[in-house]
């Protein structure tokens, strides 16, 4: 049972091992127990909140600012996005509040939003990232009658290609070759070097790398759901067929740190305490995706070969699956079993894991797919 001082605004005991709440007319209403009665008063202070936003922007003339909050309040919480892209999302409404907060909405017709979004974005695809997030509170703002806002002026703007035959759109960042791969991994932490492999050999991208558990290896497999988007999209579900190689990595994670961890990838933190830490068992030692980039970018600078290129174009762990690709292509494998390993969807596949989640989904329904080469002749120099 928590304190008097930690409950909801509104919230109340009632003297009576019992709780009083107070409802959006200001009336109070008694509930019997604690969860239901916090559950209650959370909703009800939310949507005082969003009333309270609404008023005032119509007080005064609809401004970016009170938009992005009452988009916030209202919208946010029932996005069906993964905490990554959430704060994505997030990130970006708050730039906006930051830049454009006090500016009238009705003032950024689609010349200005076009003007605004070519000053940061330089390909098409940032371009047209942004330009959804425009195009989502503008939309918003006519659908909440914000001012004199009747026209969604982001729609009017056109996308950017986002073609690869134009140069803005192709990649600045130099690319990562077995030198520069073995230097950064002689000065990584042991679970970077785990981690970096692991990507290497089965080609997979950084969040993927950081989700496999000791579970996902059985019958001679190890099972893997690759989500592509944050939003419901197509997602690879592939079975890699184990190899000693794959096992020998395995056992690598179990000895890491000393420390137990159903992820493979794992660290003793160092200042977190265990008590301090979640009362789930498995976030213990789990890695965060914003950690590893950071210790990969740390160890790229502190192998010394990339220090003559400006940061912006120095090689990130992304480049891995990019390097392990082109290894594969140069030791004869085809395209399509290249793309199976990376990539490979499965529209029937997706569904079932939308509807049921992984449980729902069964051995036979992971697409079978192989390793493409040898990692030790990699990091002994053979490649």
């Amino acid at each position: 049972m928590g304190r008097h001082n930690d409950y909801p605004k509104g919230m109340a005991r009632d003297g009576r091992n019992g709780f009083f709440v107070t409802l959006p007319d200001r009336r109070k209403k008694r509930v019997g127990d604690e969860a239901i009665a916090r559950d209650t008063q959370q909703k009800t202070n939310l949507l005082l909140e969003s009333r309270r936003l609404r008023d005032a922007s119509e007080i005064r003339e609809a401004t970016f600012g009170p938009l992005v909050d009452l988009w916030i309040a209202e919208e946010l919480p029932n996005q069906p996005w993964s905490p990554g892209y959430r704060v994505n999302q997030l990130t970006k409404m708050r730039r906006i509040q930051r830049e454009l907060g006090s500016m009238p909405i009705r003032d950024a017709d689609s010349r200005f939003i076009k003007v605004h979004l070519l000053k940061f974005c330089k390909g098409g695809e940032l371009f047209n990232k942004w330009l959804r997030v425009f195009d989502t509170l503008c939309a918003f703002a006519v659908e909440t009658k914000q001012g004199q806002v009747t026209a969604n002026e982001a729609a009017n703007v056109v996308q950017r290609s986002e073609s690869k035959k134009l140069e803005i759109n192709r990649k600045v960042r130099s690319g990562l070759d077995v030198l520069g791969f073995k230097a950064i991994h002689t000065v990584a932490e042991p679970w970077l070097q785990l981690a970096m492999e692991i990507s290497l050999l089965t080609l997979m991208a950084r969040n993927e790398v950081l989700a496999l558990k000791h579970e996902h290896f059985r019958n001679g497999q190890l099972y893997v759901i690759r989500k592509k988007v944050a939003a419901d999209s197509d997602m690879g579900c592939v079975s890699i067929a184990s190899t000693p190689e794959l096992e020998t990595l395995r056992s690598r994670a179990l000895r890491l740190n000393d420390v137990f961890s159903v992820y493979l990838i794992h660290r003793r933190p160092i200042r977190r305490k265990r008590a301090q830490a979640p009362q789930n068992r498995e976030d213990w030692a789990r890695i965060s995706g914003d950690y590893l980039t950071k210790a990969f970018l740390e160890a790229r600078d502190a192998c010394g070969l990339y220090t003559a290129l400006p940061p912006e174009v120095r090689p990130t762990f992304h480049e891995i699956r990019g390097m392990g690709s082109r290894i594969a292509k140069a030791q004869g494998s085809d395209r399509s079993e290249i793309k199976d390993l990376m990539q490979h969807s499965n529209p029937r596949t997706t569904e079932i894991y939308l509807q049921g989640g992984a449980a729902a989904l069964s051995d036979s329904d992971y697409y079978p797919v192989k390793t493409l080469f040898s990692l030790a002749s990699i990091l002994k120099g053979d490649a």
